[in-house]
């Protein structure tokens, strides 16, 4: 199965030699969506940003951005804590907040097949999501 996120707890060091840059250059390397999640007692955060894709993607994803943007309402929708949960949603950068925490993981997971799907269309020229 392919890893699709990563899953760090809320006081995982984030130095050089930590999960989350070790999942960085493991994105860059693959052309995998960064996609972060970070759990704390109840409730998790997901992030996802574009950083380690190729500059070619970032264009991609800037003209599919209402399209990205509406998608990931829908997860919102789908797995938010109502009264509790928030996010921030664009085509380059999303942050996801206060999702119980396999809500928070099956987000992930659908986001990064979604981020997926858009970049692996034909018009995107540079080799990524060699994994997914």
């Amino acid at each position: 199965m392919v890893q699709k996120y990563v899953f760090v707890k809320n006081r995982t060091r984030r130095g050089p030699s930590s999960p989350v840059n070790a999942w960085f250059y493991h994105c860059r390397k693959t052309g995998t969506p960064y996609i972060v999640v970070t759990a704390r007692t109840k409730y998790a955060e997901i992030e996802w940003d574009y950083i380690a894709l190729c500059t070619a993607v970032d264009e991609k994803l800037k003209t599919h951005r209402e399209e990205l943007v509406a998608r990931q309402g829908d997860l919102y929708d789908k797995y938010a804590t109502p009264g509790k949960s928030g996010a921030r949603l664009g085509s380059g950068l999303s942050s996801f907040h206060h999702f119980e925490i396999e809500n928070a993981k099956r987000l992930a997971a659908d986001l990064h097949d979604l981020i997926a799907e858009i970049i692996k269309r034909p018009d995107t020229p540079c080799a990524i999501v060699a994994n997914s």
